[in-house]
């Protein structure tokens, strides 16, 4: 289950990053045509764009700067009319001068799960309505927090694995239950009988022969057990009584004395003549 959480969160995440950089890239590639065709003419166009592109939540900061590096349009009032280096965290003038060069996106990553996107365009101006550009460059700016993406793979991967989470569960519950009956409960028999041969000497009980084939085999040789100590201890009594027989026949009066000098046995004739009770 760990392994398929880690590889679908990756699969997730790699979606997440991959649909990041096309966004960015679009609001790039969209706010620098806007920023190329409207700027020189209609600015309030360009910051109605740029505003519009900040209403998406990923989106921290977007700015259309000029070749200095001022900002021309901002999601944030404040940043306009000033220098990029002074109001934007993490201004990169290496970065900028890159961006700056022909039209291709410059794409790097931020602090935490930041990535950034930096685009140039070149001003047009109207003339007889022929379209120019002049020397006048600029750079758009977008930095996008992926934060909240970041943590919801996270969360979208253990709500995937939900179902395999719970098919998990139900296995093991099934193979407990198993187990349980196959293994646990033969071998807690084997168990009992075991108690009752060594606390109350009971050989004719014998245990059923359930469960695997191992149980089944333990439980028959157990059984196998028992009944061997049934006919020995029935061939000891036998020999036992043969042998009392014999010496309850004799006419001699035979009697046992242990180490304390006190009689342990005395057939009956012994008795009979030594005057001993039996």
């Amino acid at each position: 289950i760990a392994t398929s959480f880690a590889a679908d969160r990756h699969d997730q995440r790699t979606l997440a990053a991959e649909r990041a950089e096309a966004d960015r890239t679009a609001l790039a590639e969209h706010l620098a045509r806007t920023a190329t065709w409207e700027l020189s003419e209609h600015p309030q166009r360009v910051g109605a764009e740029v505003s519009m592109g900040a209403t998406d939540l990923r989106a921290e900061r977007v700015l259309v700067l000029d070749g200095r590096g001022t900002g021309l349009a901002s999601n944030h009032l404040a940043m306009e009319g000033r220098p990029a280096a002074e109001v934007v965290p993490g201004f990169d003038p290496t970065r900028f001068a890159q961006a700056a060069r022909p039209r291709q996106p410059v794409r790097w990553d931020g602090p935490g799960q930041r990535k950034n996107v930096a685009l140039s365009f070149q001003q047009a101006l109207h003339q007889s309505d022929a379209r120019l550009r002049n020397l006048e460059q600029g750079v758009v700016w977008a930095t996008f927090d992926y934060s909240a993406e970041w943590e919801d793979s996270s969360r979208h991967a253990a709500i995937d694995l939900l179902p395999i989470g719970a098919s998990a569960v139900l296995v093991s519950l099934l193979l407990g239950l198993v187990l349980r009956h196959q293994v646990t409960r033969p071998l807690a028999l084997i168990g009992s009988a075991s108690q009752e041969l060594a606390e109350a000497g009971r050989l004719s009980h014998q245990v059923p022969e359930v469960g695997p084939a191992e149980m089944r085999q333990l439980a028959r040789r157990f059984n196998t057990m028992a009944q061997d100590i049934a006919h020995a201890q029935a061939d000891s009594e036998s020999q036992r009584a043969r042998i009392h027989a014999l010496v309850e026949s004799a006419m001699d009066a035979i009697i046992t004395i242990g180490a304390d000098q006190r009689i342990l046995t005395a057939i009956r004739s012994a008795a009979e003549r030594f005057v001993i009770p039996l």
